[in-house]
């Protein structure tokens, strides 16, 4: 009854213009070339640390519209009176990942108040017609829908033989989301993409996705499997995905805090964010900071500012239990720390006895 509620909330109060998990998951890391993702259409330095990825999520969290074409051209003129239809269909999708995860959210309110807040005032996403001038065109994310997959093949190229594609371009290239009217079970796949998730495939999570964003473990039940047998056939949103959609706003939150505030950055996301969270789903004690799983964290930890190292130290003296099982050098680490802080703490109290 109360995820029934929340539903009916987020319905009515999601803005579409006009209308409209466990983790692990892996952030895409498909780039143009060898440069960095596009965040607002901009490149980004390298100095920020981070392989970057295409997603819309950015447009998101700065409350800006998300413009978004959809080409049903290659369906034939016989299809062209459908067009608001499939528009609306696309729509749906969009609503359909943040409904579900207000819901997940809304099982621990006070933690994720960003999070419900943000996406229960609305996705400002708006349909418009695809121009081009000079290369730039006017929108976010392409959509385009075929008839057939041999169609789709045709036009793609027989090495793009996948169900749907996600390409991102140069800078002002809109992502690309490929999808065809033969296996409509896919779409809510192929726009997960948009969002920056990877396939979760053995080969996609392990090759396509970002090495500091993907999760320590793949993940078994989520939209971004291939949906090949009984254990990958999630028709919606798992917690797994909603903990990856939750994980990447925080990755992206950060990044924006730190262009906006270098120095004090922390100040300005959700101290879940700094301070880690567990996983939504009862049992399971997966633990994320910073956007990633603390246990790739802890692999990067060398590439890491000084303040992401303390905050990752603070994690682990902090949370040992919520993280679960530490890897031997994982334990070590955590006992130089422990070792550390019982040093300092001893210092304080004999300045303080004199």
């Amino acid at each position: 009854m109360k995820r029934m509620l929340l539903m009916m909330g987020a319905v009515c109060s999601l803005v579409v213009s006009p209308a409209w998990g466990k983790i692990p998951w892996g952030e895409n890391k498909h780039v143009a070339g060898q440069t960095h993702g596009i965040e607002t259409l901009e490149v980004i330095s390298q100095q920020q640390n981070a392989e970057l990825m295409h997603s819309i999520l950015p447009y998101v969290l700065n409350k800006k519209p998300v413009r978004v074409t959809v080409d049903i051209s290659p369906l034939g003129p016989q299809y062209a009176s459908q067009q608001k239809q499939f528009e609306e269909k696309i729509g749906a999708l969009y609503q359909q990942w943040f409904y579900e995860t207000v819901l997940w959210a809304s099982e621990r309110p006070e933690e994720f108040e960003d999070i419900i807040s943000l996406l229960s005032n609305g996705i400002n996403l708006q349909f418009v017609k695809k121009t081009e001038s000079e290369g730039y065109r006017n929108c976010e994310v392409e959509v385009t829908i075929f008839p057939t997959l041999k169609k789709f093949q045709q036009e793609m190229g027989e090495g793009e033989s996948t169900l749907g594609l996600f390409r991102p371009g140069g800078v002002y290239t809109p992502m690309n989301v490929f999808i065809h009217l033969e296996d409509e079970d896919t779409w809510l796949h192929e726009i997960g993409h948009s969002l920056g998730f990877a396939d979760e495939s053995e080969e996609g999570h392990t090759n396509n996705a970002s090495p500091l964003y993907r999760s320590a473990r793949r993940a078994t039940n989520s939209v971004m499997l291939d949906q090949q047998g009984p254990e990958e056939d999630a028709t919606g949103p798992t917690c797994a995905d909603t903990e990856g959609l939750i994980n990447m706003m925080d990755a992206w939150a950060v990044r924006l805090a730190k262009r906006k505030h270098p120095t004090d950055w922390p100040k300005y996301v959700s101290k879940r964010i700094t301070g880690g969270w567990t996983s939504l789903e009862y049992g399971l004690d997966d633990f994320y900071l910073l956007g990633s799983s603390v246990h790739v964290l802890f692999e990067h930890r060398s590439e890491l500012l000084p303040l992401e190292l303390r905050l990752l130290e603070n994690a682990f003296l902090n949370n040992a239990a919520a993280i679960g099982e530490l890897s031997p050098a994982e334990k070590d680490f955590v006992q130089n720390l422990q070792q550390r802080k019982a040093l300092q703490e001893l210092k304080q109290h004999n300045f303080n006895s004199k």
